[in-house]
Formats: structure tokens, C-alpha cells, sequence
């Protein structure tokens, strides 16, 4: 069980067990709910994975219950894409 800790503003284990919880090298996690302009958001979940581009599809489909993601670099590209369609290549 994580806890927060407001006075060091960090996340700590609980010490009643003995977790194997890597807070500085996390595999992988999720956020439920997630966070929408200062309120829950019970309808989306914030994921994070150990590796910054490679999802863990096979734990978002079978225990997320999600669908194809997109990372943030794919993410980027196509934002980067939408851009310079809008702007005409007007802009580096």
C-alpha cells in the first residue's frame, strides 16, 4: 500500500508488510481516478510504464480492460504533424 506523505510531499510504502515496491524504478502503475481540473475523474486512469516507450500492452488489455495506446513520442508526431499542416511550414 502506497502512502503520500504531505510534509516531504513523497510517496512511501506502508510498513506493515514487506512490499517488493521499487518507488525510485517502478515497473509500471496506474492512477484511479484520475485527475480532470482539480477533481476525479472516474472515467479515465492516469497509466505509467517502467519503460517511457513501451507500453505494457498485455496488463493495459487484460487488466486495465483498455485498448491501443498511444505514447507520448507518437503523440508528439502527430501534434508536430497537425502543426505544421495548419501552419503551412512556416515554422521549424
Amino acid at each position: 500500500e502506497l502512502l503520500f506523505d504531505y510534509v516531504e510531499r513523497e510517496f512511501k510504502y506502508n510498513f506493515v508488510v514487506d512490499p517488493i515496491i521499487n518507488l525510485n524504478a517502478p515497473m509500471g502503475g496506474f492512477l484511479f481516478p484520475c485527475f480532470t481540473d482539480h477533481a476525479a475523474d472516474v472515467n479515465h486512469i492516469l497509466y505509467s510504464s517502467g519503460r517511457v516507450y513501451e507500453p505494457d500492452h498485455q496488463f493495459i488489455e487484460e487488466v486495465l480492460n483498455g485498448e491501443e495506446t498511444m505514447t507520448a513520442k507518437d503523440d508528439k508526431i502527430v501534434f508536430e504533424e497537425i502543426i505544421k499542416d495548419v501552419t503551412g511550414d512556416q515554422l521549424n
